[in-house]
């Protein structure tokens, strides 16, 4: 009998049987077969597609989820493979009916890698769009409407589409990638006219779907300079719906600059529901004027700019905890930009610790190198060309600046603070105040825009004091050195009415009083050239010391003017070894000069080492005529010392003659300028020691004085208490 053996085990295998390898063959065959059934079954089905159908189909498609035409005038090319791809030449996309031209887009060449499976759900899924050689215009008209507002057509999930010729429904279109190679792509803006065109070398653009998030990376140039960006945006279908947020995350390299914008836009179309982080820094703004094609940029070295963007209402765009940095220079603060009203306006709070404006702002030849041409043709020094008084009335604004110092081509100013408003066509500038070379300054300015558009004009106004303005300290902040020291008091009235400044200066009324001291280097009035500097000279330094400097121990100068013509209430210079006392007009609105100068020697002067003329020579007045752009100096025999007097001193009501012999004969301790002063206002001229002794002040005073403020007052220290004084303070 047999054993069992329930485990099996020590049991030979039995072969496969005949049936049960053909099983299996079978079963392997099929698993191979299908795909391969498959593909040549699609291959079949791809071969004999009417793809001329196709291009209907697809301009058909396009049609109805833009509402434009579409129009592939070549043939469709067919590069079968695992992925078939699609060829078309001569494509053209329709602009908006209001457009500059009839195409928005046209391409060379547009090639599609197409998905085949969705083909069957009558679904086209572009795999990858290579457009060749695209011309593409994006424009807006006068009212701001934008040749892109097709998009608004694609928000809704499905789309209306209109059948196809057989009645069925047309294809579906999703586009996973779009390449651009050479194109061009031109912006065109309808309010301001203005025409932007770029190269666009390569541009790469994916995206998961219409609903996703799009990726680009963009090679190109604009004015044949390169730019790359690269970064985030989308969806595409958020361009059209104001209800859907679009995000922005762009890195830019252009003419040098980075560029990172971060943040978000809800209304692409109408530029609203801003919040944007704005970055930008490079080497030099120079860059960027060339790349824009803006002449005379100035490099100041590089530059940082950063800024919260918003849109706060309607029409109103807000830079806030903005920081900007230029060269030496900074800025920080706020600034609103509103365009919705009459007129657009700007609001701005800014502090500063430091602006450099000299390489931004013109200034005159300063002449340092070289003589003045006596050749050249004289030319006016107040143009007649219009004033840009549009500006006044075209934009409002409210400024206010606080700044720890402000460097302009011709001041340097410390801890400065303005409100500057402009509405409805009148600028005023107040709360002007600055501290100056040691000194202050307080200012006033209103500009008011008269008169209609055919016949426009302008108001000024005009108030300004300085007062203790130290001026080599100042040109020291301006690293200009050796020119010139001393200081300077100033008081100023002016008002005028006029459309160039050749009218206001020809209308010009008020006083300007000016009171100063201190030295001035020889080398700068040698540059005034031929007689002009011989003449000087010979006025106020016939010794022309070694030392290279004129000193000046004190100048005052007072002129009223009334319509244009400014006299002379009171013109005294008085140095080492002369007393100039001037009389005459200029005549603003011709720029005639008209002056009289009478030198007075001080006493041993003509006994000098180096003085050749005697006395009577030394005491020959000089006659300054010409106009202010070509100055002459020279001697006239027809003014005497007496003529001169009653003119410039008579009105001290003291009697011309005895004032003037006073003064021709004082000590030499004695102060011609206060006596200017009393000339200037009417009042008894006194005659002021110019050694006093040090006035009396209390140790701790003392102590905080600097060691020049120490010492005895100068002549120039009298006249200015004699001038505070008389302007009542």
């Amino acid at each position: 009998p047999r054993t069992s053996n329930p485990t099996g085990r020590g049991s030979k295998k039995r072969p496969l049987s005949k049936r049960g390898r053909i099983a299996i063959a079978a079963v392997l065959v099929a698993v191979l077969a299908v795909p391969l059934v498959s593909i040549l079954i699609l291959y079949a089905i791809l071969s004999s597609f009417d793809y001329d159908s196709l291009k209907t189909t697809i301009e058909q498609s396009v049609e109805a989820v833009t509402g434009r035409e579409l129009s592939m005038s070549g043939d469709i090319e067919i590069d079968l493979g695992l992925t078939p791809r699609i060829l078309v030449e001569n494509v053209r996309f329709q602009n908006a009916s209001w457009g500059s031209r009839s195409e928005m887009a046209t391409f060379k060449r547009f090639e599609l890698e197409v998905a085949v499976i969705p083909l069957f759900s009558r679904s086209l899924v572009v795999k990858r769009l290579i457009l060749v050689e695209p011309d593409i215009l994006i424009e807006t008209d006068g009212a701001g409407r934008s040749n892109l507002d097709f998009l608004n057509e694609m928000r809704a999930e499905e789309p209306e589409r209109s059948p196809t010729p057989d009645g069925g429904e047309p294809f579906a279109m999703t586009f996973k990638k779009v390449e651009i190679e050479n194109g061009r792509l031109t912006y065109r803006d309808g309010a301001s006219r203005k025409t932007y065109t770029f190269a666009l070398d390569k541009l790469e653009v994916s995206s998961d779907g219409s609903r996703g998030p799009i990726k680009m990376e963009l090679e190109g140039a604009y004015n044949g300079k390169p730019f790359e960006m690269d970064g985030t945006v989308g969806p595409l279908t958020a361009i059209g719906d104001p209800e859907e947020p679009w995000r922005l995350s762009v890195y830019a390299e252009v003419a040098g600059a980075v560029i990172n914008l971060d943040g978000v836009v809800r209304d692409v179309q109408g530029a609203k529901g801003i919040d944007l982080n704005v970055t930008a820094e490079g080497g030099s703004i120079a860059d960027i004027g060339e790349f824009a094609d803006i002449s005379g940029v100035p490099d100041v070295g590089p530059y940082r700019f950063a800024a919260r963007v918003t849109d706060p209402a309607d029409g109103v765009f807000r830079f806030s905890r903005m920081t900007a940095a230029l060269g030496d220079s900074n800025l920080a603060g706020s600034v609103e930009i509103g365009r919705a009203d009459e007129r657009p306006w700007l609001k701005a709070t800014l502090t500063s610790q430091k602006l450099d404006l000299r390489p931004f702002m013109s200034a005159e030849d300063d002449r340092s190198e070289e003589a003045v041409d006596d050749t050249a043709p004289a030319t006016r020094v107040f143009p007649n060309d219009p004033l840009p008084l549009d500006a006044l009335s075209a934009h409002d604004a409210e400024v206010s600046i606080r700044a720890r110092q402000v460097l302009l081509p011709r001041w340097a100013l410390d801890d400065v603070g303005a409100d500057v408003s402009l509405q409805d066509g009148t600028l005023v500038a107040e709360q002007v105040k600055t501290r100056i070379g040691g000194g202050s300054l307080v200012s006033r300015l209103e500009l008011k825009r008269m008169g209609d558009d055919a016949d426009p004009s302008l108001d000024l106004s005009l108030e300004l004091k300085i007062e203790r303005l130290d001026i080599g300290l100042m040109l020291e902040k301006l690293d200009i050195r050796d020119r010139a020291e001393g200081e300077l008091d100033a008081d100023i009235k002016l008002n005028a009415r006029g459309a160039s400044v050749a009218e206001l200066m020809a209308g010009l009324n008020g006083t300007t009083m000016v009171t100063g001291g201190g030295r001035v280097k020889n080398k700068y009035i040698e540059l005034l050239g031929g007689n002009l500097s011989a003449g000087i000279f010979r006025l106020i330094n016939p010794l022309r010391r070694e030392a290279g400097y004129t000193e000046i121990n004190c100048f005052v100068s007072r002129f009223d003017i009334t319509d244009g013509v400014a006299h002379s209430a009171a013109l005294v210079a008085d140095t080492e070894g002369m007393t100039v006392f001037g009389e005459g007009e200029i005549n603003l609105k011709t720029e005639e000069l008209d002056m009289g100068l009478k030198p007075s020697p001080k006493k041993g002067l003509a006994a000098q080492p180096g003085i050749s003329l005697g006395v009577s020579e030394l005491l020959k007045p000089f006659r300054l005529r010409g106009t202010l752009s070509e100055p002459k100096l020279a001697l006239d025999p027809t003014l005497s010392p007496v003529s001169l007097g009653k003119s410039v001193l008579g009105i001290a009501g003291a009697g011309s003659e005895g004032l003037l012999s006073g003064l021709l004969g004082r000590r030499a301790d004695e102060d011609p300028c206060a006596a200017a002063i009393a000339a200037a206002t009417g009042a008894t001229p006194i005659s002021t020691p110019a050694k006093s002794a040090p006035e009396k002040v209390d140790a701790a005073t003392a102590q905080e004085q600097p060691p020049e403020q120490q010492l005895a007052p100068r002549p120039i220290d009298n006249a200015r208490r004699r001038l505070k004084k008389l302007l009542g303070r």
